[in-house]
C-alpha cells in the first residue's frame, strides 16, 4: 500500500493528553481514541438493540477512532480553550473543506501533510482537495498583473516550475507543473515578453536561466 497515512496516525501514541484530565497517570491520544471508539460502538449497539435505533455501528467506531486526529498537529488542547473559547469553537465549526499541497516538494513532507489532512477531513466528514504547490505559490502574487513563474530548487541544476498569467485577481495557467533543467526553463520563458515575476526558493535560479538567453 502506497502512502504514509497509517505511519502518521501512529504518532498519536507519542502525544499525551491534557494532564488535568488524568492527573494520576498519563494517557496518550492513541489510548484515548481507542477508548472513545469502543464506547461509541457499544452505545450504538445498545441503541439499536434496546432503543430501536438504526445507528451505523461501524461508522460510530470509525469516527471515534479518528476524532482526535487533528491533534497530531496541534497537540492536545486544554478543554477550556478548545470548547469554552468562542472564537476557536466557531473557527473549527466554520471549516467547510480541507485543502493540502499535493506537490511538487519534499516527498516526506508531502506524505505527512496529506496524511494529516486526510485524518482531519475524515473525522469531520469534510471534502478534501489537493492543490498544486506551485499554483499555491503563484496565488500569493495573484493580485498583481503579468506573468508569474513559481520556481522550486530541485537540486542538480533542476527546478520544479510552472507559469501563470495573473490578471484581475485570477490566475490562468500557461505551463503545467514540471521538473526541468535551468536551460530548458530559459527556453520555455523566452517566448514570453518580460517582465516575468519569479517566486520561490528557486527564483534566483530562474533569473540565472533568463540571463543565459
Amino acid at each position: 500500500m502506497k502512502g504514509n497515512f497509517f505511519a502518521f496516525i501512529s504518532r498519536m501514541k507519542y502525544i499525551n493528553r491534557w494532564a488535568l484530565m488524568r492527573n494520576t497517570n498519563y494517557e496518550t491520544l492513541s489510548q484515548h481514541s481507542f477508548e472513545v471508539a469502543s464506547l461509541a460502538h457499544a452505545l450504538a449497539v445498545i441503541g439499536n438493540r434496546r432503543l430501536g435505533k438504526n445507528y451505523d455501528t461501524a461508522r460510530a467506531a470509525l469516527l471515534g477512532l479518528y476524532h482526535d486526529a487533528p491533534e497530531i498537529i496541534t497537540g492536545d488542547m486544554p478543554t477550556p480553550i478548545k470548547y469554552d473559547n468562542p472564537a476557536i469553537r466557531s473557527a473549527y465549526r466554520d471549516v467547510e473543506a480541507v485543502a493540502v499541497a499535493s506537490g511538487p516538494g519534499s516527498f516526506t513532507g508531502i506524505r505527512i501533510g496529506v496524511a494529516a489532512a486526510k485524518g482531519f477531513a475524515w473525522g469531520r466528514e469534510l471534502p478534501l482537495y489537493g492543490v498544486s504547490t506551485l499554483e499555491a505559490m503563484a496565488m500569493g502574487l495573484g493580485l498583481m498583473e503579468g506573468l508569474v513563474c513559481p520556481v522550486m530548487d530541485a537540486r542538480r541544476d533542476q527546478v520544479y516550475t510552472a507559469l501563470f498569467q495573473a490578471e484581475n485577481g485570477q490566475l490562468t495557467r500557461l505551463m503545467p507543473d514540471c521538473a526541468i533543467s535551468l536551460a530548458e526553463l530559459g527556453s520555455r520563458l523566452a517566448p514570453y515578453a518580460p517582465p516575468v515575476t519569479a517566486v520561490g526558493d528557486g527564483a534566483a535560479l530562474a533569473c540565472q536561466a533568463l540571463d543565459m538567453l
